[in-house]
Formats: C-alpha cells, structure tokens, sequence
C-alpha cells in the first residue's frame, strides 16, 4: 500500500501544501522532500552530472517549481484517494517546462559553463539525452498552457521571469531577442522597482556581488561619493561640449591657414609640360 503524505510546512514547495505525494526512496516525509528539492537545485549536483564545471546555481528559469511539480505530478494517481479533499493540483504550463530546457540547453552551449574538453563520457551522455527526457516530461505531464488549469511556476521564481536571481531575470531581459511570452513578464518585472536589481555608482563590488544580494539601495542610503557619481556626467556636460567646441575652431583655423598658404604657393608657380605628340630630342 503505497504512503502518501501532505506538503504542507515544506520549505521548497511550501505552495504545494496542500496536495499530498508519495513516499518512494529519498523521499519519506517533508524533510526529505526539502533535502531532495535543495540537492537537485545545488551547484555541485548539476555540475556533476552534465560535466558543468563552471556551473555557478545561475541562469536556469523554472528548476524549483519543475521539480515540485513533478514530485506532486507523479504522485497524483497514487495518492488519488489521500488527495480527494485537497485542492485540485494545476501542473506548470508547457512554456515553463519549455523555458526551463532551452535555459539548460543554453547553459550546455557555453563552453564556460560547460567545457566538453572537461567533460567525462557519461556527463556528455547525461547532456545527449537531456532533450529527450525533457520533452517527455512536458509532453506527459505538463503539456497545457491554458491559465485556468496549469501554474507558471512557483513565486519564488516567477517574480524573476523564472529565475531564482533577480540579476539573472535583469541580464535575461536586456535581450533584444525575446518573444511576445517573456517580453510580457520582463516588462512586469522591470516596472516593478522592489525586484529589479540596481547598479549602486561608485562602489567597487558590482561585479561580484552574488546576484541574490542585488536589491535595490534607495538613495538616502548612499554614500555621498556614490550620490555625486549619479550627477558628476550631467554637471560636467556643459565643460566637456565646450571643449570639444573650441577644439573644433582651432582646428579649422589650423586647416584654413594651410589653404590660404597653398594658394599664395599656387600663384608662384609655373607647370611647363610637353605635349604628348612631342618627340624626344635624340
């Protein structure tokens, strides 16, 4: 007889609590299915089994709510009788299941994240038959993209347009080959000024700051160096555009000297040329 038990207190898929899944392997309760969730999302496990060394946790829409789906999907038939008064289970839409492999397969393409150079055979095996799998599993189980019977995804990612960062959500955006899907949810993410990341002027750890600590720094936080660092251009706009203007005068006057000179030389000279018909003196 097969064991199912409620998600509800989960960490990983807290919004999954209502719904009942079943005990199989790692997973015999809500600890384990947090701990289960937390090492298919770990940096360690992803590199390890595509060969990803430079895989940094970063630019994977969707990986949180694909696997809380599934874990909740493939336990819907045997936990049918346990989850008759839950609430009705809405699977993530293809488009997300559909974000999430062409995210991956991105991140495969990168020979930065993932060198083949580097890459053990049975790495390179695993990202061979990642397409296949994947297409399975949103074909079978996450094959809707109607709103009323499928969810976009978990919270957590969804205000990143499917990413765990806002920063990843915020470089992702900046693309200018987005579709009418994602141009719609990165225009919702950048109007919403509490999730899109900001870039503080001035300070010198914008390039390494871990892109989970991104936020927003409202102005009355910011240094005085970083203050003047957002009107420094604008005040010393006027003094540059003159420069360049007195630049241009002289160098003007400089060219229009050498004409006048080339004239006055012009005027002094005398070009004597035999015509072509001419013969040479022997």
């Amino acid at each position: 007889m097969t064991t199912c038990f409620s998600l509800a207190g989960s960490t990983a898929c807290g919004e999954f609590g209502a719904q009942m899944i079943a005990a199989s392997g790692p997973i015999q309760n809500v600890s384990t299915v947090d701990a289960y969730v937390t090492t298919l999302l770990g940096t360690d496990y992803f590199a390890t089994r595509y060969g990803c060394s430079g895989y940094t946790g970063h630019f994977v829409r969707y990986q949180q709510s694909l696997v809380c789906n599934y874990l909740v999907a493939a336990s819907q038939a045997a936990c049918a009788a346990a989850a008759a008064a839950a609430t009705t289970y809405q699977p993530l839409c293809a488009t997300s299941c559909a974000a999430n492999a062409a995210s991956i397969n991105a991140l495969f393409a990168n020979a930065a994240v993932c060198p083949a150079s580097s890459s053990s055979a049975a790495a390179l095996e695993e990202r061979g038959g990642f397409n296949a799998t994947q297409l399975l599993t949103c074909q079978n189980a996450f094959a809707t993209d109607n709103p009323a019977t499928c969810s976009q995804g978990l919270t957590v990612e969804t205000q990143f347009v499917g990413f765990r960062y806002a920063a990843d959500a915020a470089s992702f955006c900046a693309s200018s080959s987005l579709d009418a899907a994602d141009t719609a949810l990165c225009s919702k993410f950048l109007a919403n000024s509490s999730l899109a990341p900001a870039f503080v002027p001035g300070s010198t750890s914008n390039s390494t700051t871990a892109a989970s600590q991104l936020l927003p720094v409202p102005f009355a936080q910011l240094t005085n160096a970083q203050k003047l660092g957002l009107v420094t251009p604008a005040r010393t706009l006027p003094y540059i555009a003159s420069g360049i203007a007195w630049g241009v005068m002289v160098l003007f006057g400089i060219l229009w000297g050498v004409i006048l000179k080339l004239r006055r030389w012009n005027n002094h000279i005398t070009v004597a040329f035999r015509p072509a018909a001419t013969p040479q003196p022997s």
